[in-house]
C-alpha cells in the first residue's frame, strides 16, 4: 500500500509511525486499500477550528474521501482515521453481502450445463 503525506511536518514522529502501522494493519485487512492520501492543513479561521485533516484513500475503483476539523492537528488526525477504518470496513462489508449473494462458480457450471430450452430426446 502507497501512504503519501502532505503538510504534516509538524507531526511528531512517533506518531506518524503509529498512524503508517494504523494504515497499514487496515491494509492487510481490506486487500483493496490500495492507496491512501493524508493531508494536514492550519487554517486561521477561529469557529471551525484550526487544524483539517483530509485523507483520500483508494480502494478497488471505489475513491473514499474523509474530513476532520479540530483545534489540533492530532486530533483531527485520530478523528480522520477513525472514519476512513470505520468507512473502509463498511465498504468492503457491502463487498461481502454482493458476493454472498452471487451465484458460487459450482452455481454457475451446474445452471449452464443444464439444457434449458433444448427438445429432449424422447419428443423426436
Amino acid at each position: 500500500m502507497n501512504i503519501r503525506w502532505t503538510h504534516f511536518e509538524q507531526l511528531d514522529p512517533v506518531a506518524r509511525v503509529q498512524v503508517e502501522a494504523r494504515l497499514r494493519a487496515l491494509g492487510e485487512e481490506n486487500q483493496q486499500l490500495i492507496d491512501v492520501h493524508l493531508m494536514g492543513y492550519e487554517s486561521p479561521h477561529h469557529r471551525h477550528g484550526d487544524a483539517e485533516v483530509r485523507i483520500v484513500g483508494r480502494s478497488g475503483r471505489k475513491q473514499i474521501v474523509v474530513r476532520r476539523r479540530r483545534d489540533e492537528l492530532g486530533i483531527a488526525l485520530g478523528e480522520a482515521l477513525d472514519a476512513l477504518e470505520r468507512t473502509v470496513r463498511e465498504h468492503s462489508d457491502r463487498r461481502q453481502r454482493t458476493l454472498r449473494r452471487s451465484p458460487t462458480l459450482s452455481q454457475y457450471r451446474e445452471f449452464v450445463s443444464q439444457d434449458v430450452g433444448a427438445p429432449s430426446a424422447q419428443a423426436t
